[in-house]
C-alpha cells in the first residue's frame, strides 16, 4: 500500500483515464509514477508530454533513456 494517495486506472476519470489509456496502449502497462502524478491531473499531462519526448527521440533508444534515469536516481540517491 502506498503512502501516497493515487488514483487506480479502474477508478480513473477524464484526462487521467485517458493518459492512462494511451500509456497502457504503448506500453501495455500503466507506471507507478503516473499514478503518483495522478492527483495533479497537469501534473500528469507534463509527466506523459514529457514521456513522449522521450519515446520519440530521434538518437536515444528507450532502453537508453531509461538507463541513464535510473543511474541519475541511484546517484541522487532517490
Amino acid at each position: 500500500m502506498s503512502l501516497i494517495n493515487q488514483v487506480e486506472p479502474e477508478d480513473a476519470e477524464g484526462e487521467p483515464a485517458e493518459i492512462y489509456a494511451a500509456a497502457r496502449q504503448v506500453m501495455g502497462y500503466v507506471p507507478n509514477g503516473f499514478k503518483v502524478h495522478s492527483l495533479n491531473p497537469q501534473k500528469l499531462k507534463q509527466l506523459w508530454e514529457y514521456m513522449g519526448t522521450i519515446m520519440q527521440h530521434p538518437t536515444l533508444s528507450g532502453e537508453l533513456s531509461a538507463f541513464i534515469r535510473m543511474l541519475v536516481s541511484v546517484d541522487q540517491r532517490c
